[in-house]
């Protein structure tokens, strides 16, 4: 699944209080709960993410709130858990890179994933990406 979403922003964003905040929002796995998207073999908008949320380890269930941070990292690692619509509850490794005010996120997934009965994915073989560039 590829997305790009272009959005005009009405005030200006080139301050350090909005890269923040901005990064913030990135930081807040939670929000990804609820997340819709088109699927095409089903022709229905459906909901991608059941569940989301920041746990305290690669494969833990531990649900903790999302982190918020003072200053922008320019490397930062945490761990999040994800139930999904099309493959279940899994963990992932979510790392964080900021550089020059264009931030990156990159979850990888910690455990073994499953279609159904099928194991279909190896952990650190699935990938999902989220760049910002205000």
């Amino acid at each position: 699944m590829e997305t790009l979403i272009l959005r005009k922003v009405g005030s200006r964003t080139d301050s350090p209080e909005n890269f923040l905040k901005l990064y913030n929002i990135l930081l807040s796995v939670s929000t990804l709960k609820g997340t819709m998207y088109y699927s095409a073999s089903r022709q229905q908008i459906r909901e991608f993410f059941i569940e989301s949320y920041r746990t305290d380890a690669a494969n833990s269930r531990t649900k903790l709130a999302d982190l918020r941070v003072n200053t922008i990292q320019g490397e930062l690692s945490i761990f999040g858990f994800q139930h999904d619509s099309s493959f279940g509850e899994n963990n992932y490794k979510i790392d964080y890179f900021a550089q020059e005010n264009i931030f990156l996120m990159e979850m990888v997934n910690t455990n073994l994933i499953w279609y159904g009965i099928v194991p279909i994915v190896d952990p650190g073989n699935l990938r999902y990406y989220i760049m910002v560039v205000p």
